[in-house]
């Protein structure tokens, strides 16, 4: 190659560098010697403010200071044992705090002097996203764990958790998710939550006292960094699992009052269905089932999901949510399309309550109301006619009136 050449290639390195919209900063030991111009458009200051500072350091936060200079001593001094993938907070001179992912390595200058070459990534936002979710996560009164997804390890678990299940990060240290799951059919649900298709699945959880409680586990998946991970939330429903329980118990004890309420329900021109807390029918009469083309009976007091049986539509989920909320009786007139086909219901939802007027349920019957469209179509057209029909009347009686009266 000769010397154009080379001094080509150095110039379309110089301007990729130049032009790159991300951070690129070069350290001769602690002072900054080369910042691309995106970072300095980044954190605000000019080339004589990076250049005139003594150290990188000055415009970091606190809490890096000590790592950056060590690792740059050591990186100087031909350490290569050393993390090459870091996050640091870098203070702008508009005095905002800004995250960045910084890939760190080293190259000899002319004078086979070693730097160090900061590839900067600008993360900032990412990271706010990050904190908000953590306040979530923190506040829920739900039981949230993220766990790896082949393994069930379990990474992070919120104060919620550790009410509810009793387990801390170090009892978790020998545990994963799948062995505090306590089920028949653990094998099946294991491979669903591999497949993410987990939601409000009841099934028992072993906690720290070694006692099981009943829960409703759904579980999304999540990539961080190429990894794979899973979020758990686990709501504890054993309260309500007693409830029905004792539905349970009661309509055992009172089969012929069980029977003659299904029958009639079954044969009353109503649609008729019952909805648990999380949404999940636990009864729904023979025409609602006909017009939802579900051919089997049941009665489903273990709580499976069973939505995709019956989809109502997001209005009446926000109606049915409504009702729960208010613990008040409420009339809706809702659009459900069955089959590409809109159905007009008039529904009352209302609010089934326990001994302590906590909202368990809600049960809901409907009418479907005819499409009077056509109907008022034609009203209309007789309207029309009679009254022009009225008219000629009128006119042929004021005619004949004039006639007799000449």
């Amino acid at each position: 190659m000769n010397n154009d050449s080379k001094q080509e290639k150095i110039r379309l390195k110089c301007q990729i560098i130049e032009n790159i919209t991300t951070g690129v900063l070069v350290l001769d030991g602690q002072k900054i010697i080369y910042a691309n111009p995106w970072i300095l458009n980044k954190i605000g200051y000019t080339e004589d403010e990076i250049y005139s500072a003594e150290s990188f350091v000055q415009f970091t936060m606190p809490e890096y200071v000590d790592m950056i200079v060590d690792y740059n001593k050591k990186r100087t001094a031909g350490d290569t044992n050393l993390p090459t993938q870091y996050e640091i907070k870098v203070m702008s001179k508009s005095k905002e705090i800004m995250w960045f992912d910084c890939n760190v390595s080293t190259f000899k200058d002319g004078d086979e002097k070693i730097n160090v070459l900061f590839f900067m990534k600008d993360i900032t936002e990412f990271k706010k996203t990050e904190e908000n979710y953590t306040a979530i996560f923190e506040i829920s009164p739900d039981a949230i764990l993220l766990a790896e997804k082949n393994t069930g390890e379990i990474v992070k678990i919120n104060r919620a958790f550790t009410e509810i299940m009793q387990y801390n990060m170090d009892n978790l240290k020998f545990l994963s998710l799948y062995d505090i799951i306590i089920d028949n059919n653990k094998d099946k649900i294991i491979k669903c939550i591999q497949n993410n298709v987990v939601r409000q699945k009841r099934m028992m959880m072993k906690i720290k006292d070694n006692s099981t409680i009943h829960v409703s586990l759904s579980v999304s998946p999540l990539t961080i960094q190429t990894n794979n991970y899973i979020i758990a939330i686990i709501r504890d429903v054993t309260e309500l699992v007693n409830q029905e329980e004792k539905m349970v118990r009661f309509l055992s004890k009172n089969k012929a009052l069980y029977s003659s309420l299904m029958i009639l329900l079954d044969n009353i021109s109503y649609f008729v269905w019952i909805r648990d807390l999380f949404g999940n029918i636990l009864f729904a009469n023979k025409p609602l089932r006909k017009l939802f083309g579900v051919e089997e009976d049941f009665i489903n007091l273990n709580g499976t999901d069973l939505t995709p049986l019956f989809q109502f539509g997001n209005s009446c989920i926000e109606n049915n949510q409504e009702v729960m909320e208010s613990k008040k009786e409420g009339v809706f007139t809702e659009t459900v399309t069955i089959n590409n086909k809109d159905h007009i219901f008039r529904t009352t939802r209302t609010p089934i309550l326990d001994k302590d007027k906590n909202v368990i349920g809600v049960s809901c019957i409907a009418a479907e109301l005819v499409d009077t469209t056509y109907i008022d179509d034609r009203l209309q057209s007789f309207k029309k006619y009679s009254e022009e029909k009225n008219q000629i009347i009128s006119n042929i009686i004021n005619s004949i009136k004039i006639k007799k009266e000449k």
